[in-house]
């Protein structure tokens, strides 16, 4: 019971459709996106009590029940006929509203950050929904945000290459003395964080051992050993295989990452409107001088983490 209080607590939810039919609806969607499967547990119990202006009257549909049951249970991955399982639906259900009501009655919602910060949440949740800011965007979207960030997408520059490692100077000399002996280098050296046959991007290279090392694998010769060059962890000599210079990248190389990064400009942009037009609805000012606009900065609701929407 205790986690379907905390399902219930966080919900999300849209303000409340006129007509039964179109409320309905939504519910059901609900109840198929993983999005927002924590909020229809409490947004139904919003809706429904929405109906009525009295404070008094709590009215339940048997089909908003069995989709707060329907969701409880794909979370729980339990039998969704089970009539234990509608019964804790039904009474937990009534009893959340009784108790919210009971708290606005006491003012629990006046002064609250909790209360305030959660209204924020569900207002920046609206604005991103009412632009249709989660919907899955088209290629066509995708390649005119591309045209527009053309320049943001690069391939990486990377290095194909082996190397032996030695932790200071003069192991590296004996590494020397036992190849100009006949021993293969490929064989001598320490361990070191860059697999001996790597294939690395530059920026990769540079967490591990430092921007020096990049700089002298530029300078290494391709068809031989080089002379020992010196990284953040020690001592190298390096045979480069393949270098490959950074570029920039075409639409299918980035794409996935393309996806994600339109998702959330779309969704700033679409916060971003909403507050602009909100805005014209209030005189603001601070110490007594009148604001006369307001500059976004790229707020977002927070969402389920590996939602089907982010």
């Amino acid at each position: 019971m205790a986690s379907f209080v905390s399902a219930a607590a966080p919900a999300l939810s849209r303000p409340a459709v006129a007509g039964s039919r179109p409320k309905l609806l939504w519910l059901a969607r609900l109840a198929r996106e993983r999005l927002v499967q924590f909020a229809v547990l409490g947004s139904a119990i919003f809706f429904a009590s929405s109906r009525s202006r009295s404070d008094e009257a709590i009215a339940f549909t048997g089909t908003e029940l069995g989709l707060l049951r329907d969701a409880e249970a794909e979370r729980k991955g339990q039998d969704r006929s089970s009539p234990t399982l509608a019964g804790e639906i039904k009474e937990r259900a009534l009893e959340d509203e009784i108790l919210y009501r009971e708290g606005l009655k006491l003012g629990f919602d006046k002064d609250d950050g909790v209360v305030k910060q959660r209204i924020i949440q569900k207002t920046l949740f609206l604005a991103e929904e009412l632009a249709g800011a989660s919907e899955p965007p088209s290629d066509a979207e995708l390649r005119r945000f591309f045209g527009e960030t053309r320049g943001d997408w690069r391939r990486p520059e990377r290095w194909q290459f082996v190397h032996a490692f030695a932790r200071d100077r003069a192991a590296m000399d004996d590494i020397l003395a036992r190849a100009a002996r006949g021993e293969s280098v490929e064989r001598l050296g320490d361990p070191c964080p860059v697999p001996r046959t790597a294939a690395m991007t530059s920026d990769q290279l540079v967490s591990l051992v430092g921007a020096e090392f990049v700089a002298s694998l530029e300078r290494a010769p391709s068809d031989s050993w080089s002379a020992p060059i010196r990284s953040a962890l020690g001592w190298h000599i390096v045979r480069v295989r393949e270098h490959t210079p950074g570029a920039l990248a075409s639409f299918e190389e980035v794409k996935g990452a393309l996806r994600g990064s339109y998702v959330v400009k779309r969704r700033e942009r679409a916060v971003a409107a909403y507050l602009d037009r909100a805005f014209q609805k209030y005189t603001v000012t601070v110490d007594g001088r009148r604001v006369d606009a307001i500059e976004p900065h790229g707020r977002l609701a927070i969402r389920t983490p590996g939602s089907a929407e982010d």
